[in-house]
């Protein structure tokens, strides 16, 4: 659980990003993920899963969020006629690259999140359709530096949460030139200061968050020179170098 110190330094944060409400709430719940409560075992999976359904083919919802039972690739056939469905998901999975295949159809997509599981770059390869996407958070998936340079392919992309041992600094020079970008998310992945110079040219971006990697406060210094109204947070920290007006 997280302290109310901790959630409280999330809150104002989203003050401060809070250009339009529709963001603001994507945001908030994508930095407030890792404060859920264990997935209960007593949830009965299939009865679950056929009330969400019912409720998005019924226009009642656009929205299926799932943490309280492990959701696999065979659950997500279910999932892939939901053509109206505009955010999915899912804090337990063990979705693999053939589970994110059948999410291809979901045009209407506007937020993926899928924690855990296995997915790869041929896993991410089937979702570069989905043009709506604005926020993809996958916090566990194993991405390569060639994985994020296709990226670009997601035209209105906006906030970006990936943690990956196989991106390098290349993953920065990837997404610097993603235009579309505000909020960027990385967890141990392995960058260090030749990586943020890449980000220097990120005029547009919001907010960055780093957790892991060999950044050093000379490189972070740099960076916000470059980028002076940035929200940056290192390790959970809110970093000194942020401006003291900021109120966030």
């Amino acid at each position: 659980m997280c302290s109310r110190a901790q959630v409280a330094d999330i809150s104002n944060k989203m003050n401060y990003i809070a250009s339009n409400v529709f963001i603001t709430l994507f945001v908030l719940g994508i930095f407030l993920a890792g404060c859920s409560e264990p997935p209960a075992e007593s949830v009965n999976k299939e009865a679950l899963i056929q009330e969400v359904i019912k409720a998005v083919q019924s226009g009642d919802e656009t929205v299926i969020q799932i943490s309280e039972v492990l959701i696999t690739d065979d659950d997500l056939d279910h999932f892939a006629s939901l053509d109206t469905l505009e955010q999915l998901i899912l804090d337990t999975s063990s979705i693999t690259d053939d589970g994110m295949r059948k999410l291809s159809a979901l045009k209407d997509l506007i937020h993926l999140r899928i924690r855990n599981g296995n997915i790869t770059d041929a896993g991410l390869s089937h979702i570069l359709g989905l043009n709506k996407l604005k926020f993809l958070n996958l916090p566990h998936a194993e991405l390569s530096d060639d994985a994020i340079k296709t990226l670009k392919r997601l035209p209105d992309l906006q906030l970006l949460r990936l943690g990956s041992s196989k991106m390098t600094n290349d993953s920065l020079h990837h997404i610097a030139q993603m235009e579309s970008l505000l909020f960027v998310h990385l967890i141990d992945v392995p960058i260090n200061d030749v990586g943020l110079k890449h980000l220097h040219q990120m005029t547009q971006l919001q907010s960055l968050y780093i957790d892991g990697g060999d950044v050093t406060d000379d490189g972070l210094s740099d960076l916000m020179t470059a980028l002076p109204d940035l929200h940056l947070h290192i390790n959970q920290q809110h970093h000194d170098l942020v401006k003291a007006d900021h109120d966030h």
